[in-house]
């Protein structure tokens, strides 16, 4: 195998894939990449045995072939090296010369015969969107993902299609969060899947913010993300997810909006005094057309208004919450103003946008019980 790519096409590559390498792995092979090359491509492959990064750059190659070297030691080499061509030379027995300019190496690589092949992923469906709307759909609602084992189904996020709008949603069992937008494309009727956290992290890192479309195609066991020149390929996580829609309260007796920036800098001010490991509340006690934000720890005392406009007759409540939840929900919300919707102090919060007729997000949380004064 012998072939020339610039540097920066090549660090990018392998910035990319060496994210689904496993450091310190038990099986050596996956602590690196697999290499090949083959016409005018240079592929670029990562795989942990859950989630495969594949890669592919324009490379010119004089001598086709495949060749596994350690995912770490080859990112440093190439990243220390200039900008330029990048001529790979692997000989007979697995050595392997890498140059740019007066920079040369000679690293040790491994056979591909002992590199894992990736799965093929069967397609029963495909959905296109812009980049831009999925790594939204991602990040607004990857952070009530659960880290809890005991429950694989819910470590990852559900994908819903229904029409041209596809719902995402994450649930831990103490938070909900919920995000839709529409499609640009689909050759599939209503269908749902489940994709795992950690390839949800790099989904949203390698997605642009930008109208270029990504493509998930959907298979029995597997799922495939294309986005630009890279392809993710991630089991699907089997179970009963939440029903989320029978999870969300009928009733509301108190409902308010409120400018989103404004909750959410009052709410951080106040939770400086909490200490995540003594778990204080944040109280939240609702009076006409005042939110008071309240915490009582170990460090001290803190209060903070902000202004409100109730939207029911029921005006007055005291409800706490972990702050974390109420924080990371109001920095996700994507709307200028948003809707609380209460029933009581024991019953979910449900956070919704201000605008009548918009439903593109839905976070609820669970509350937690206030010790009596």
């Amino acid at each position: 195998m012998k072939i020339l790519v610039e540097r920066d096409d090549l660090l990018s590559a392998i910035s990319a894939s060496s994210r689904s390498s496993s450091a310190n792995s038990t099986v050596p092979i996956l602590e690196g990449l697999l290499f090949q090359a083959g016409g005018s491509v240079l592929t670029v492959t990562g795989y942990d045995m859950k989630t495969g990064i594949r890669v592919k750059v324009d490379a010119e190659v004089r001598d086709p072939g495949t060749i596994v070297l350690r995912a770490k030691l080859i990112t440093d080499v190439v990243r220390s090296m200039p900008s330029g061509p990048i001529t790979i030379d692997v000989t007979a027995d697995s050595l392997v010369r890498v140059s740019c300019f007066n920079s040369k190496f000679e690293l040790m690589g491994n056979p591909a015969d002992d590199f894992p092949e990736l799965p093929g992923v069967d397609e029963l469906a495909a959905i296109s969107i812009p980049q831009g709307k999925l790594k939204r759909l991602i990040t607004e609602t990857m952070f009530s993902i659960s880290d809890n084992e005991t429950r694989p189904v819910l470590t990852g996020s559900k994908f819903e299609l229904v029409d041209t709008r596809l719902t995402v949603v994450a649930v831990d069992g103490y938070r909900l969060a919920l995000r839709r937008e529409d499609i640009s494309f689909s050759n599939s009727d209503n269908t749902s899947f489940i994709v795992p956290g950690n390839a949800l992290h790099e989904i949203a890192r390698l997605s642009t913010g930008d109208e270029d479309d990504a493509s998930i195609t959907i298979g029995t066991r597997h799922l495939l993300f294309k986005i630009g020149a890279v392809e993710i390929i991630s089991r699907r996580l089997d179970g009963e997810f939440l029903d989320y829609k029978k999870s969300l309260p009928d009733n509301t007796r108190l409902v308010f909006t409120v400018n989103r920036k404004a909750i959410l800098e009052s709410a951080e001010r106040v939770s400086l005094i909490i200490d995540d490991k003594a778990k204080y509340p944040l109280k939240c006690e609702v009076n006409g057309n005042s939110l008071f934000f309240k915490a009582e720890t170990g460090f001290g005392r803190a209060n903070d208004e902000c202004l409100i406009e109730s939207l029911t007759p029921e005006a007055d409540i005291l409800i706490g919450f972990n702050y974390k939840f109420v924080t990371e929900a109001l920095k996700n919300a994507p709307a200028t103003d948003i809707k609380f919707a209460f029933n009581g102090p024991t019953n979910p919060c449900v956070i919704t946008p201000a605008e009548e007729g918009d439903d593109s997000f839905l976070y609820m949380i669970l509350p937690v019980r206030i010790r009596a004064e």
